[in-house]
């Protein structure tokens, strides 16, 4: 008996929920309409050492009291205004928030949306966001593409989804709802694979 399933993928580390671009070509499906706000980073209180952003609803007053000071650049936190909506990131196969504060991010997507060739739903094509340099050099391109497939478990993981953008606002987790559901899968998945193993003998205890 094989110690991985014979059609098991090594998976990459570091993805997480939020949509992180990588050097290069970033293919994504954008999967709902975006909610807007501004944005603005914290420490985080209960984890020392690491930073959280706060989102405000448009036209909602942040104090110059809650602005700290940024580590890097020694001076107050900026407010940005950020665009925030569900994608599938085809180069992970995963569900993830892209959550958008860089204008020129903005200003490539503004072209593809009043664009005859490609229109103001994107959700009916591929976004392909394109990243080069580092810290201050960093540039991006944003670039449309026919819309490129969704694995079918994909798409039904995501017919069922609960994703609540809203709560973004309240510093809650969208995907609450979708990772209690895959955890339960994977309980599920793993008493299947013991009740066979049983019934096989070959349990590894």
């Amino acid at each position: 008996m094989s110690f991985l399933p014979s059609n098991y993928e090594y998976q990459e580390a570091g993805v997480g929920n939020y949509t992180k671009l990588a050097e290069g070509a970033n293919r994504l499906r954008i999967l709902s309409s975006a909610i807007v706000g501004q944005e603005f980073w914290k420490a985080d209180p209960e984890k020392e050492g690491k930073r959280m952003p706060v989102r405000r609803k448009p036209g909602e007053k942040i104090l110059v009291s809650e602005l700290e000071i940024n580590p890097k650049t020694g001076q107050p936190e900026d407010i940005k205004e950020f665009w925030a909506f569900v994608v599938f990131n085809h180069q992970h196969s995963a569900f993830q928030i892209f959550d958008v504060t860089q204008s020129t991010i903005k200003e490539g997507f503004k072209i593809l949306l009043e664009s005859e060739d490609w229109g103001p739903d994107p959700r009916k094509y591929d976004i392909v966001v394109n990243r080069t340099g580092v810290e201050k050099a960093t540039r991006y391109t944003v670039q449309a593409a026919p819309p490129k497939d969704m694995p079918e478990d994909a798409k039904k993981e995501f017919k069922k989804s609960k994703i609540d953008l809203k709560v973004l606002f309240d510093g809650g987790n969208p995907f609450e709802d979708m990772e209690t559901d895959f955890k339960d899968s994977k309980i599920k998945a793993s008493k299947e694979i013991i009740k066979k193993a049983e019934a096989e003998d070959d349990l590894p205890f």
